[in-house]
Parts: C-alpha cells; sequence; structure tokens
C-alpha cells in the first residue's frame, strides 16, 4: 500500500531539520526547511505487506501507529501517534432484480473486497451532561454492540460531534461508523 501524508507544521521562525513519519511497517525521513508560519509537506510511505483492518465479526481490525518527530538544532518534537486502518470501503449500487422479477438496484457494502452485511445500532449522546460520558461509559457501550453481534454505528444528527476518543475506540473494535 503506497500512503501519502500531509504534515502541517507551524514555525516562529527560519529551521533546517530532518522530519521523520513512521508507521509500523515503514518509516519515511526528509531533510526540510520550517520557514515563518504555517509549512506543508507531502510524505509518501509504502507499506510492502498491509494487515487490513476489517469489521467487527469479519476479521481483525488491525491498526497501524503513525508517529512523526521532527529534528533540528534546537532538539526534537514528538508530536501524538494516531492509530489508522488500512481497508477498501466501497457502497455498491448496482441494476439487479427484485425477487418478484422488477427492476430494481442493489444496496451493499464491500469491505476489501467482501460483501459485509450492516448490523448496527443508531448513536446518541449517552449523557445530557458530556463530561458525564465519559471514555469508559463510551467503552462499554461500544463493547455492547460488538458482544451483539454489531459490526456498524450510526451517529446520530440531532445530537453533537463525538470526541475524536469515540472514533478511535470504534475503530478499536471494528465498528463501522456511518
Amino acid at each position: 500500500v503506497d500512503l501519502e501524508f500531509t504534515v502541517r507544521l507551524n514555525s516562529p521562525g527560519v529551521r533546517d531539520g530532518c522530519l521523520t513519519l513512521e508507521v509500523d511497517d515503514g518509516e519515511a525521513t526528509t531533510l526540510g526547511r520550517l520557514r515563518p508560519g504555517p509549512n506543508a509537506w507531502k510524505v509518501p510511505v509504502r507499506i510492502v505487506k498491509p494487515r487490513l483492518w476489517w469489521p467487527a465479526g469479519q476479521g481483525a481490525p488491525e491498526l497501524y501507529e503513525v508517529r512523526l518527530r521532527w529534528a533540528d538544532g534546537s532538539g526534537i518534537a514528538e508530536y501524538p501517534s494516531r492509530r489508522i486502518g488500512l481497508r477498501t470501503l466501497e457502497l455498491v449500487r448496482e441494476k439487479d432484480r427484485t425477487p418478484g422479477g422488477k427492476p430494481g438496484e442493489s444496496f451493499l457494502f464491500r469491505v476489501n473486497g467482501r460483501a459485509v452485511f450492516m448490523k448496527g445500532a443508531d448513536w446518541i449522546p449517552p449523557d445530557a451532561y458530556e463530561d458525564r460520558a465519559t471514555i469508559p461509559i463510551v467503552r462499554h457501550l461500544l463493547d455492547s454492540m460488538v458482544e451483539a453481534n454489531m459490526n456498524a454505528v450510526r451517529v446520530w444528527g440531532g445530537g453533537r460531534y463525538e470526541r475524536d476518543e469515540f472514533y478511535d475506540l470504534c475503530d478499536e473494535m471494528g465498528l463501522m461508523v456511518w
């Protein structure tokens, strides 16, 4: 798999250094010059034998850790890591016939080339007060979905945007988010 990351760094002044982006099975290092203000680099990384992310019940939800580091004469800056999954996901809409013979159209999802039946529920905020919906509570609720053989969650549009940790937990547990 060939990945391309866009790295954005802000700098108070001109600095020459080395940018390193690591993904579990690959690494890219580039020499660069930071100019005052916002800077951006496109960093390619190749993973030779990718481990694919699968929805719950279909296989392991494999995740890669992505780490970023900038080093120059003043020291090394390490940035918070992120986890990503590698997969293909297609919504398949093809002309077909209904069991009664009438013209119709398919509606299915294909993950990594395999048709997957989505089984899930609607997610509404677990508490009206966001600070009471702690990560352990969210984890318990998402775990309950996986234990009930679900592989998808639809985030209710009438609530609020969930924190990044919610989506990270979904990735970890193999829950597709709609």
